[in-house]
C-alpha cells in the first residue's frame, strides 16, 4: 500500500514541478518592470534554494516597489523573506539583520501577530549562533504576547522552539516537557503537520538521551501520522530521522532503507539541499558496512550538489570522501580530499574538521616517509586539539550555567505568579468583607490567616526546590570538571608516548621539543581543572563562627610558598598585628594564597609584598600590596569574572580563576573586594568584612 502511495506522490510531484517550471518560464519572459509586488515575491521564493543572488535581486525590487507605493505592510513580509533567503543559505548574521528589520516594521505598524513571527525567527537564528540566552529571551517575549492574544498556534511554535533550545544544551527532561506541551496545543488546533514535526523532534531528543525504545516508538507514531498530511518535505524529513535513530541503534540495513526512502521523497520535489544530505548519509552508511564502491558512488553524486550543501557539510563530505580513499590505501586521492576539507575548514574556522584533516594528512605523510610535512600537520593537529579542549570546557560550563539560569528564571516567574494570585485573593476578600460588613468578619479573618500560612509554606517549598536544583547543578559542574574534562589529558599523554615509542628514532631532535610543548599544555590544563574544582567547592563549604588567628594563617601561607619565595628572592612582610576573625580557616587560607600567589607570579624580579590589617568603626580591613607588573584600573570589576585574564607577562601562567575564588569567598561573608593601581608600580588589593566578624 505504501509503495502505491509513494508512486502516486512521485507522479504528482513531477506534475507539479513541470507546472511550476512552466509558470517560472512564463514569469521570466515578462520584463521585471511589469511584475507587481506579489509576482516579485513569488520569484524570490522560487529562487531561495536555486540562486541566492537572483532571489535577493527580486526581493530588493519588491522592497523598492513597496517603499515607492507606500505599501508599508508589505515591508514586513519582504524583510522576513530576505532573512529567510540568508538563513536557508547559512548566512546567519545577515539573516539576523533582516529579521530585526522585520521586527521594527511590525512594531511601527503595532502588528502583534507579525511581531510574534519576527521574534520567533530571531530566536531560531540566536540559537543557531549559540546565543542561548538571547534565544530564550526572544521565546519568553513571544510567550507573553501569545498569552495576551490567546494565540494557541504561537504558543505551540514557541514551546517547540524552547524544546529545541534545551535539547541543544542537553537538558533533555525539560526539552521533552516543552515538546509535549507544544503537541498539546497543536492537537487543540487540529494541526497534524505541526504535531508530526514536534513529535519527530521529540523522538530525536529521546535518541540523544539514549532512550532508544522511547525514540523508536515516537518516530514510528510520527511516521504513521505523516501519511495523513499532504507535505512531501515533512514526509521525507520524518523518514530521514527514522533512519538516523535506527542507525544509532546499529540497525544499519533498516537505516539505509529509510535514507533511500527519504531520498525518493526529496528527488520527487527536487529539493537539492535535502537530496545532498540523504546522499551523504547513504554513502556514510555503506562506508560503515565496508561497501566502499557503493559509498564512493554516493559521495561522488553528493559532490555534484556541493553548491547546495552548507559550508560545514562541504567540509564533512570532502573529509568522508578522503577517508574512504584512505581506507582503500589510495593516498593520492585521499590527500586531495583531505586538503580540500582542510582548506574549507580553515577559511570558515571549522576547527574540528581542521583537526581531523591535519591528523589524516599527518598519517599519510608518515606512511610516505615525508617527515617534515608530517610533523607540520602534527603540530597543527596538536594545537587545534588543545584549542578545542578549551572551547569544549567553556561550552560545557556555559551550557550548565544556562540550564541553571533557565531553571532560576522559571521559578522566579512562578513566584511572581504566586504573588499576583495572593494580591488578587486579598483584594477579593477585602471587597467581600466590605459588602458583608461584620457579618462574616471572623470567617474572613480565619481564611486570610490560612492563605498567609499557605503562601509562606509555598514560598519555603519553592526555595527548598531552588536550593536542591542549585546543588544538583553544582554537583554536575564538579563532575564535568573532575571527570569529563580530565579524560582528554590521559589521551594526550598516551598520544605523546605512542609517538615517542613508534617514531622516536625516526624523528629529528627537535621533535623532543614538540613533545615538551604538548606536556606543558597537559600540565597547564591540569592546573586549570584543579582551579575549577577549587572554585566549584566554594559554594559547598560553609561559613564558620570559630575565631581564628589571621596572623598564623598568613604565616602558614608564606611557609607553603617558601620555594617560590626563595627562587624569586621575594620579600613578604606583615605590617603590624593582624586582627583575629570569625571565619572558616580554609576560606581565609584560599584568600591569601591567591592574592600573595598572584603578587609573586606577576612580578618580573625581586617581588616585594606588604600585608596590613586593621579594624575600624564599621569593618575589618585587609590590604595586600606588591611591586609587580600591575593591573590597569580600566579592567575594573571584570578581573573578578571567571576565566578573565588582563594583559600580563607572557611568562606567567594564570588560569583566570583565582580572583573569582576570592570574590566568591568575600561575598559569602557580605564583604567587599577591590583593587587599585599603584602610582609607580604594582597593584594593591583591598578586602573588607563586617565588623561583627572581628574578635
Amino acid at each position: 500500500m505504501r509503495a502505491f502511495i509513494l508512486l502516486g506522490l512521485l507522479f504528482l510531484c513531477n506534475h507539479l514541478i513541470a507546472t511550476e517550471d512552466f509558470f517560472d518560464l512564463e514569469l521570466s519572459k515578462q520584463p521585471e518592470s511589469s511584475l507587481d509586488i506579489e509576482a516579485l515575491i513569488e520569484n524570490t521564493k522560487a529562487n531561495i534554494f536555486k540562486d541566492l543572488e537572483k532571489a535577493l535581486h527580486f526581493a530588493s525590487l519588491a522592497k523598492a516597489r513597496a517603499n515607492s507605493n507606500g505599501q508599508f505592510e508589505k515591508l514586513f513580509q519582504i524583510n522576513q523573506l530576505i532573512g529567510r533567503c540568508f538563513e536557508n543559505n547559512n548566512h546567519l548574521d545577515s539573516a539576523q539583520v533582516y529579521y530585526q528589520k522585520a521586527l521594527q516594521n511590525a512594531i511601527l505598524l503595532k502588528d502583534e501577530k507579525n511581531k510574534v513571527k519576527a521574534l520567533s525567527d530571531l530566536a531560531v537564528i540566536a540559537r543557531r549562533l549559540t546565543k542561548y540566552y538571547e534565544s530564550r529571551d526572544y521565546r519568553f517575549q513571544v510567550l507573553e504576547i501569545a498569552n495576551q492574544l490567546n494565540d494557541l498556534e504561537a504558543l505551540a511554535v514557541t514551546y517547540h522552539g524552547l524544546g529545541t533550545l534545551l535539547k541543544e544544551v542537553g537538558d533533555y527532561d525539560k526539552s521533552a516537557a516543552y515538546f509535549l506541551k507544544s503537541i498539546e496545543y497543536s492537537e487543540q488546533l487540529g494541526k497534524k503537520g505541526q504535531v508530526v514535526n514536534t513529535m519527530q523532534f521529540l523522538a530525536m531528543t529521546y535518541s540523544e538521551a539514549n532512550l532508544s525504545e522511547f525514540a523508536l516508538t515516537t518516530i514510528q507514531k510520527a511516521n504513521e501520522m505523516v501519511l495523513e498530511v499532504n507535505d512531501t518535505i515533512l514526509m521525507g524529513i520524518v523518514t530521514f530521522d527514522f533512519g538516523k535513530i535506527l542507525g544509532k541503534m546499529n540497525d544499519h540495513e533498516s537505516a539505509l532503507e529509510k535514507f533511500k526512502e527519504a531520498h525518493f521523497y526529496f528527488e520527487g520535489i527536487q529539493h537539492k539541499p535535502l537530496i545532498a544530505r540523504t546522499l551523504l548519509y547513504i554513502g556514510d552508511n555503506y562506508a560503515q558496512q565496508e561497501k566502499y564502491e557503493l559509498a564512493q558512488d554516493y559521495f561522488q553524486r553528493c559532490l555534484k550538489l556541493e553548491p547546495y550543501i552548507s559550508i560545514k557539510g562541504q567540509a564533512d563530505l570532502n573529509y568522508k570522501t578522503g577517508d574512504l580513499f584512505f581506507l582503500q590505501n589510495d593516498f593520492k586521492q585521499a590527500k586531495s580530499y583531505f586538503d580540500k576539507s582542510l582548506l574549507i575548514a580553515e577559511n570558515h574556522k571549522l576547527k574540528d574538521f581542521c583537526k581531523k584533516s591535519h591528523y589524516k594528512l599527518y598519517e599519510i605523510y608518515m606512511a610516505e616517509k615525508k617527515v617534515d610535512r608530517a610533523i607540520s600537520h602534527l603540530e597543527g593537529y596538536t594545537k587545534l586539539k588543545e584549542d578545542l579542549l578549551e572551547e569544549s570546557k567553556a561550552k560545557k560550563i556555559t551550557e550548565l550555567q544556562f540550564k541553571y539560569e533557565t531553571t532560576k528564571s522559571e521559578h522566579e516567574i512562578q513566584e511572581l505568579q504566586i504573588q499576583q494570585n495572593e494580591l488578587t485573593q486579598k483584594a477579593g476578600m477585602a471587597i467581600f468583607s466590605i459588602i458583608l460588613l461584620f457579618m462574616f468578619y471572623s470567617t474572613w479573618t480565619y481564611k486570610n490567616n490560612n492563605q498567609t500560612l499557605r503562601a509562606k509554606n509555598e514560598e519555603i517549598q519553592t526555595k527548598n526546590v531552588k536550593l536542591k536544583e542549585s546543588n544538583e547543578v553544582l554537583q554536575q559542574f564538579t563532575y564535568v570538571a573532575g571527570h569529563d574534562l580530565k579524560e582528554p589529558l590521559r589521551n594526550i599523554g598516551s598520544f605523546v608516548s605512542l609517538i615517542d615509542r613508534r617514531y622516536g628514532e625516526q624523528l629529528p631532535g627537535e621533535s623532543k621539543e614538540y613533545m615538551q610543548c604538548v606536556l606543558k599544555g597537559v600540565h597547564r590544563m591540569n592546573g586549570l581543572l584543579s582551579s575549577l574544582l577549587e572554585y566549584s567547592t566554594i559554594s559547598i563549604q560553609k561559613t564558620s563562627e570559630k575565631m581564628i588567628n589571621s596572623q598564623q594563617i598568613i604565616h602558614d601561607v608564606i611557609f607553603s610558598m617558601s620555594d617560590t619565595i626563595q627562587r624569586k628572592e621575594a620579600v613578604i612582610e606583615c605590617i603590624g598585628e593582624m586582627p583575629n576573625i570569625r571565619m572558616n580557616d580554609l576560606h581565609l587560607t584560599q584568600l591569601f594564597q591567591n592574592l600573595i600567589g598572584n603578587s609573586l607570579k606577576f612580578s618580573d624580579h625581586n617581588p616585594k609584598v606588604s600585608i596590613t590589617g586593621k579594624v575600624n568603626e564599621k569593618e575589618l580591613f585587609f590590604m595586600v600590596q606588591d611591586n609587580g607588573i600591575g593591573i590597569d584600573s580600566a579592567h575594573g570589576d571584570k578581573i573578578f569574572k571567571l576565566f578573565y585574564k588582563p594583559d600580563k607577562s607572557p611568562t606567567a601562567n594564570g588560569t583566570g580563576i583565582g580572583l573569582t575564588i576570592c570574590k566568591n569567598i568575600i561575598d559569602k561573608y557580605n564583604g567587599r573586594i577591590w583593587f587599585e593601581q599603584n602610582e609607580e608600580r604594582g597593584t594593591t588589593f583591598h578586602f573588607s568584612l563586617p565588623k561583627e566578624l572581628a574578635a
